[in-house]
């Protein structure tokens, strides 16, 4: 299906290839399928290879997401559903992803900040998202995944916000997460600062012995 609504108002769904990879040795979509809108967008990008499955769902036609048991974030009762799931490629992936987000949702699209979340992907379940929510204009989604890192060969839980406007296309973002340590600055503990202390005591004792036995 094709049918694209142009409105300035309108919700997102992210169809933005980024490069177009293969994606062999990728498990199978876990989104249930649609008789509204579905698709699936390739990615390499920041040392992250995989793909992106997605699918809007109308609740006012054949509303297969939540027939097929899924829930909705709070409980919304809203026309659309957009469901999304990252599938990270084991072959080409050489870094871990940490962020996924969805800019480009039209202003007035998004009524709450309750109706954004995930769906644990049952029965072969993925990597699910720490934190979900949308920026302060509510024009992008977002899903952070900071304590369980997508790696190659790994997916996500199904990434869900739900909406009364219709979709139009947009983007989307993935970044991965970073090993680079750097130094920062930090209060010692007392215990910590009294060592210190005892030792500069001892440093600046012995130099004054050595400057007198010199003399």
């Amino acid at each position: 299906m094709t049918r694209l609504k142009r409105s300035s108002s309108t919700a997102i769904l992210a169809v933005c290839a980024i490069i177009l990879i293969t994606t062999n040795a990728v498990t199978a979509t876990s989104l249930p399928s649609s008789s509204y809108y579905e698709g699936r967008s390739y990615f390499y990008e920041n040392g992250l290879a995989g793909y992106v499955d997605f699918a809007v769902y109308d609740t006012q036609t054949s509303n297969e997401f939540v027939n097929t048991g899924y829930q909705v974030p709070g409980q919304s009762d809203e026309r659309f559903i957009y469901a999304y799931q990252i599938y990270c490629n084991e072959e080409y992936s050489t870094g871990m992803l940490s962020y996924f987000a969805i800019s480009g949702i039209g202003e007035n699209a998004i009524s709450s900040d309750e109706i954004i979340g995930s769906v644990e992907d049952l029965p072969e379940s993925g990597v699910g998202p720490d934190k979900s929510y949308f920026n302060n204009s509510k024009t992008k989604a977002i899903w952070e995944f900071g304590n369980g890192y997508l790696i190659g060969g790994e997916h996500s839980w199904i990434l869900v916000y739900t909406s009364e406007e219709d979709y139009t296309t947009g983007t989307y973002e993935v970044l991965p997460a970073s090993d680079n340590e750097l130094p920062v600055a930090n209060n010692p503990e007392p215990s910590t600062i009294a060592l210190l202390g005892l030792g500069g005591y001892y440093i600046v004792k012995r130099r004054k012995k050595s400057r007198i036995k010199t003399r």
